[in-house]
C-alpha cells in the first residue's frame, strides 16, 4: 500500500500493474488514474466483512465515493438487493432506472436498525442452539422416568 508514497510530482514511476513509465501529476499519487476494477474489488470486500465507506462516524455513498475524486456525500438510503449505500441524488437516480426501480430501499438509520436486529437474533440463535440439546437430554431423562415409573 505504500508503493511510491516516497516520490513527488514530475517523478517518473513505474505503474504497479503494468509497469509502464508514467509522471506522477501535481496532485501527487491522489491525482494518478484509479484501477477501477481493483477499487470496486475493495468495495466489495468491505461490504462482505460488514464495512462501509466512512468519513467521522458517516456512511458514506458508495456510488459517489467509488468514482469521484472530491470526497463523497454521505449516504441517505441504502438498497437491499444491491447492497449499497446511496446518497439523495444516487438513490434518486437508482430508483429512476426500470432494472432497480422496484428495489427496497430504506432510510440508512433504519438500516443501521435493522442490522442491529439481525445481530440480536443471531446471537439469540446461538444461545438457543446452546440450550436446545440440554433440553432435549433433560427430555430424554424425563421420559426415561416415566416409562420406569409405569413398569
Amino acid at each position: 500500500m505504500d508503493y511510491g508514497k516516497d516520490r513527488q510530482p514530475g517523478d517518473d514511476m513505474p505503474c504497479p500493474l503494468c509497469r509502464k513509465e508514467c509522471t506522477i501529476s501535481d496532485d501527487g499519487l491522489s491525482g494518478m488514474q484509479k484501477n477501477f476494477d481493483m477499487e470496486k474489488l475493495l468495495c466489495a470486500r468491505k461490504r462482505s466483512v460488514g464495512e462501509a465507506d466512512h468519513r467521522d462516524g458517516i456512511i458514506l455513498c458508495d456510488v459517489c465515493s467509488s468514482e469521484a475524486a472530491s470526497p463523497a456525500p454521505a449516504a441517505t438510503r441504502y438498497c437491499f438487493q444491491c447492497q449499497q449505500n446511496f446518497c439523495d441524488q444516487c438513490s434518486w437516480t437508482h430508483a429512476k432506472i426500470k432494472a432497480t426501480s422496484c428495489h427496497v430501499m430504506v432510510e440508512i438509520n433504519l438500516h443501521k436498525q435493522v442490522k442491529t436486529d439481525r445481530d440480536k437474533i443471531t446471537e439469540l440463535l446461538k444461545k438457543i442452539d446452546g440450550v436446545l440439546p440440554h433440553l432435549r437430554k433433560k427430555r430424554m431423562t424425563c421420559s426415561a422416568a416415566l416409562l420406569i415409573s409405569r413398569v
